[in-house]
């Protein structure tokens, strides 16, 4: 997933990263300061490109690799080029969670890790 074979449409990697990141098309406007109606135009195709004046702080907000939201090449995430396959779908699993849900979890594998370390 995310390797540089596979090429996905813009309108695709756009809607692909706000759901990974949990935005909406105005929460990311928002959080960029551009309008709706720009990140309407990536998600529908009426654009074939992002502005590089947003590419950066649209790929920062939605937690993706500018390149690979800009052109569709090289991993999505910098997790995916970093870590192996399990740590990148239990990252992906946990940063899907709401807030609390991962505040909780954090607690429970603080805990898990301090029953298992060694005397």
């Amino acid at each position: 997933m995310g390797s540089a074979e596979e090429t996905m449409p813009l309108p695709e990697r756009v809607q692909w990263a706000l759901d990974h990141a949990g935005h909406t098309q105005a929460s990311l406007a928002r959080e960029i300061g551009i309008s709706k109606g720009a990140i309407g135009q990536w998600v529908s195709g009426a654009t074939d490109h992002i502005r590089p004046a947003h590419l950066f702080d649209a790929a920062r907000a939605l937690r993706v690799e500018a390149e690979w939201l800009g052109i569709g090449k090289g991993p999505r995430t910098r997790l995916e080029r970093a870590a192996p396959d399990v740590d990148v779908e239990i990252c992906r699993l946990v940063s899907a969670m709401p807030e609390q849900a991962r505040t909780a979890l954090l607690a429970m594998c603080i805990a898990l890790m301090r029953s298992h370390r060694r005397p």
